[in-house]
């Protein structure tokens, strides 16, 4: 190996082969090869990164791409609720948990399988009672809205009727009060203009029939055709030509 060569850098390539390096797997930047006895070493060309600090290593290592795995879930510490460290370990092809935080017993422990450690008894137990519990109480307000939109329901039909009674009795005793207003009227003003126009809240239909109705009663008194008992006498159709006796 010639002088030149040693420790010099060399342009990196990304095709992994033995003439290149592929790029840094930190920052992804250009790598950059030097020779020890005629071995290449390689290393990061970017000086922020945190790789390039580190001692170069063989350039077949630094080639090296494992494929990201991605660890499964690991609950929290069952004894003080901290997040647990995880690993891979290669021969048992298998990832290890244990407690992280320096205060906890169980980060005293050796590392357990992640299944070992994930498995919570008494946690999966009141888990599946509250996830009972919560579908219930769905299925529950769910009936109990069913109930109080059929109870509403009900309501507003039976207010509806309510409604529509009163204002037939409201039309009703509108109608008794105009009927005893003008009967007042006639007995008291008889065939006064001004009530006969409305002026006393009297309908002139209504003042009309009942002072002709009087007019008519006391002729037929008079010439002695009708008694003085009204309940004997029919007065219909208004206005009659003349009273029977």
């Amino acid at each position: 190996m010639s002088e030149k060569n040693l420790l010099q850098p060399v342009i990196a390539f990304s095709n992994g082969s033995e003439e290149g390096a592929v790029s840094c797997p930190f920052c992804g930047g250009e790598a950059r090869i030097t020779y020890v006895n005629d071995a290449p070493f390689a290393g990061c060309e970017n000086k922020s990164c945190p790789a390039h600090n580190f001692d170069a290593i063989p350039l077949a290592a630094w080639n090296k791409r494992e494929p990201l795995r991605k660890p499964p879930a690991a609950e929290l510490c069952p004894f003080c609720g901290s997040i647990p460290d995880r690993w891979y370990v290669e021969g048992e092809e298998e990832y290890f948990a244990r407690c992280r935080n320096p205060k906890c017993e169980a980060a005293m422990f050796p590392g357990i399988s992640l299944g070992a450690w994930n498995t919570r008894p008494i946690e999966d137990a009141l888990n599946a009672r509250i996830a009972e519990l919560e579908l219930r109480l769905d299925v529950y307000n769910g009936n109990m809205y069913d109930v109080v939109v059929d109870e509403n329901a009900k309501l507003e039909a039976e207010l509806t009727e309510l409604k529509e009674r009163f204002d037939i009795t409201d039309g009703l005793l509108n109608q008794a009060t105009v009927s005893i207003g003008a009967v007042i009227a006639c007995c008291t003003y008889n065939s006064n203009a001004e009530a006969m126009a409305g002026a006393y809240g009297i309908s002139y239909r209504a003042f009309t029939m009942i002072d002709n109705f009087i007019k008519n009663y006391n002729r037929a008194v008079l010439d002695g055709k009708a008694s003085t008992d009204v309940k004997n006498i029919i007065c219909w159709p208004p206005n009659p030509p003349e009273v029977q006796e």
